[in-house]
């Protein structure tokens, strides 16, 4: 009984799961194509799509240029009349045909490596704050501001040891 229930909730958390990654994907075909794209991905076009955003993290490549690539290639191959979607199948977006060609775009456009360095410093700069540099001119402030900072901290490491100390366990290193 348990079993099932696990399932249905591991079944619930893929299919929320593969929601998001269609919605992303619709959203950065769209800022992409410069249009709106109204669709409903099948299952097994959404489980697709998840090898797109998996390129996308290996080969440290935003998921528009991805698109932007494949889209330029395969989108004059298929005549479509319809004007909601892509005008491409997702399974020849995904496709290994479709790898062979965005490999080969790296290889071309990126040769040194450079799309691994700018994925690299987007994270970097992702994680760190952003400092005001009018703020680092005035010496008396930026001091005031790293005392206060530093303050800050001792009074965070005091609440925990205090907390720690009241705790009685074997190897407590505070107690």
């Amino acid at each position: 009984m348990m079993l099932k229930k696990y399932q249905t909730d591991a079944k619930h958390q893929l299919d929320e799961q593969l929601l998001k990654t269609q919605e992303y994907f619709i959203e950065e075909a769209s800022k992409t194509l410069n249009k709106k794209i109204v669709v409903q991905y099948k299952r097994q076009d959404q489980l697709r799509l998840l090898n797109l955003i998996s390129w996308s993290d290996k080969y440290s490549l935003p998921l528009s240029e991805i698109l932007t690539v494949l889209l330029k290639v395969w989108g004059g191959k298929y005549k479509t009349k319809s004007t909601r979607g892509l005008g491409v199948a997702i399974s020849t977006l995904t496709g290994p045909k479709s790898k062979q060609i965005l490999l080969d775009y790296i290889k071309k456009q990126y040769s040194g490596g450079e799309n691994i360095k700018l994925r690299k410093q987007e994270i970097l700069n992702g994680l760190l704050p952003v400092v005001d540099i009018s703020q680092r001119e005035d010496p008396m402030f930026f001091i005031l501001n790293y005392k206060n900072s530093l303050k800050a901290e001792r009074k965070k490491i005091a609440d925990v040891e205090q907390k720690l100390k009241r705790r009685k366990w074997r190897g407590n290193p505070v107690y």
